[in-house]
């Protein structure tokens, strides 16, 4: 009995053992099935997080896109808006370079209209006469006494060829150069419209010649506050003065201070050009004691022919002499621009 039931378990082990090996194994597969389907759920889960994510980038790309879409079109708009104001800025540049040349052109034509239009007589005197003074010199010994005086008249201008400016009256060389050539003690310069008396002290030497000719330049050191208004210039100082030679026939005015004539004020005498004598012009204006060293005006251009030269002392010419201001510049070595 006994030995048979030891038969029986040990036939009935192997089975159990078989039972054992096919529950473990269908437990274990259990185990892994359940782990893969959770597996499979985290999965699940993570794809649709990023799908939702996909989506949500996805439509932030369309709304950049539709936005840069926005920024370009407003771009292109502002470009076109640009270029069109830049078109019209240059436009309205063109039309007012264009005005303004018109405007140009027309102001130079009037100018030059009214350039050609000759002033009558009184308003050429009025507008030279202040410039033309009233010069007295006088002579001393070596005592202090006063042995001659003289005088006559000139003209008044600036100029600041060597740089350093200047205030000068042009007159006659004799009228300060006794045949002696002995130079006054002082000159005293006066001048329309103004009370003040310049005095020129000869031995400081504010003077000078244009040599050989008959011209002198007496300088004044301090001008007051009329002669520098008198004397401005737009362009150039020479362009007071003539720069080509009248015709025959051409009119004249000669303003001085003739010793026959208005006492202590200017006198205006006027003529033609009847003549040329080497550096003179021959007129038929009355030129005076007094009036040496004034100016010759043309009237019809409106600017100075040269200077007035009584050539015969003690008479009174029929035909007086202009000293010409091409020739006095000539000797200056000046060029005459106008």
């Amino acid at each position: 009995m006994h030995i048979r039931i030891k038969k029986i378990q040990e036939q009935a082990l192997p089975i159990v053992l078989f039972s054992l090996v096919i529950g473990g194994g269908i437990h274990l597969e259990q185990n892994r099935n359940a782990q893969s389907l959770s597996f499979q759920k985290q999965i699940s889960t993570q794809q649709a997080i990023l799908e939702k994510y996909a989506q949500e980038i996805s439509s932030l790309q369309n709304t950049t896109r539709a936005q840069n879409k926005k920024v370009t079109e407003v771009e292109n708009t502002f470009s076109k808006n640009n270029l069109a104001l830049t078109e019209k800025i240059k436009k309205a540049d063109q039309i007012n370079k264009l005005s303004e040349g018109i405007a140009n052109q027309k102001i130079l034509a009037l100018e030059t209209t009214l350039a050609n239009t000759p002033k009558s007589l009184i308003s050429v005197i009025q507008e030279w006469k202040p410039r033309v003074a009233k010069i007295t010199c006088i002579w001393k010994n070596t005592s202090g006494r006063v042995y001659a005086t003289g005088g006559g008249s000139g003209f008044v201008f600036r100029e600041n060829i060597d740089k350093v400016e200047h205030t000068w009256v042009m007159t006659n060389k004799h009228l300060f150069l006794d045949e002696g050539r002995y130079t006054p003690y002082s000159c005293t310069i006066k001048f329309p419209g103004d009370e003040t008396l310049f005095e020129v002290l000869f031995s400081s030497g504010n003077y000078r010649t244009i040599d050989p000719l008959d011209v002198g330049l007496i300088e004044i050191v301090s001008p007051d506050a009329y002669v520098k208004s008198i004397t401005s210039v737009k362009k150039v100082f020479t362009e007071s003065f003539c720069a080509y030679t009248p015709s025959l026939g051409e009119k004249v005015a000669i303003l001085g201070y003739p010793t026959i004539g208005t006492v202590g004020d200017i006198t205006a005498t006027e003529g033609i050009i009847s003549g040329y004598d080497s550096d003179f012009y021959i007129t038929s204006a009355k030129i005076e004691h007094g009036n040496s060293g004034g100016i010759a005006l043309s009237t019809e251009k409106n600017c100075i022919l040269g200077i007035p030269t009584f050539v015969r002392k003690g008479e009174i010419e029929t035909l007086g002499r202009i000293l010409s201001t091409q020739a006095i510049f000539t000797r200056w070595d000046v060029p005459l621009t106008q």
